[in-house]
């Protein structure tokens, strides 16, 4: 199920009846609101659970010549899954090794902005006069990766969100806490004290599961 403004903007205004005030609630309000809401929960994602919102990128033939200047990515927020597939086919993880360190096994690469750099497995920087190497061949080899795109701005009710399905409630109910907030005094203080911890439950149990997840996802890929 896909999650849109109009869907939880009208949940959320549910949520926080009767103290809804529509002439301090405006629609650009909350768009703007679900705009970083739904940045914020795709940073989330993007750390402990990426394969729930990464796309697959188109894969990249290797060619030796290039190795050493390295190919271009889909432009995007950030990557995961880098994996060296050989011209039987057989795919490899890639260790991405960050910039000035070594990698602790091969195949390994850096990425640069939207640039991935394999690294040589020589440790000869792609000289040409050395024989041999074990992965980024050129022989029909390739590299696969996922990526994650950085969402948009939120700017009409009909628009999809980047987030994914588990995050509706942590959205709902923020817009809730914000219509509350803006809907001036008459709204008791008790109401919007229960509608933040709740907000803030929500986020801990959202970042729990995702690290549950990833838990998951770690062991059955040993």
């Amino acid at each position: 199920m896909a999650l849109t403004p109009l869907n939880l903007i009208e949940d959320a205004k549910l949520g926080a009846w009767p103290f809804v005030r529509d002439e301090f609630v405006s629609p650009g309000a909350l768009l703007r609101q679900l705009t970083s809401l739904d940045r914020e929960v795709v940073t989330l994602f993007a750390t402990q659970a990426p394969e729930r919102i990464s796309a697959q990128g188109t894969d990249i033939p290797i060619v030796a010549g290039t190795n050493g200047t390295g190919y271009a990515l889909t432009a995007a927020k950030s990557y995961t899954d880098f994996r060296y597939v050989d011209s039987s086919g057989i795919p490899v993880e890639i260790e991405i090794a960050s910039e000035g360190d070594l990698p602790s096994k091969h195949p390994a690469g850096r990425v640069v902005g939207s640039t991935f750099y394999p690294i040589d497995p020589t440790d000869r920087e792609w000289s040409a006069t050395f024989g041999n190497r074990a992965f980024y061949i050129g022989d029909g080899d390739k590299v696969r990766y996922r990526y994650i795109l950085e969402p948009v701005r939120v700017t009409s009710m009909s628009q999809t969100l980047a987030s994914p399905d588990e995050a509706e409630s942590y959205l709902r109910e923020s817009l809730v806490l914000g219509i509350l907030l803006a809907s001036g005094e008459g709204v008791p203080q008790e109401r919007i004290a229960r509608a933040a911890q709740l907000v803030n439950q929500l986020r801990k149990d959202l970042n729990h599961e995702m690290t549950k997840r990833a838990g998951v996802s770690a062991r059955f890929g040993e």
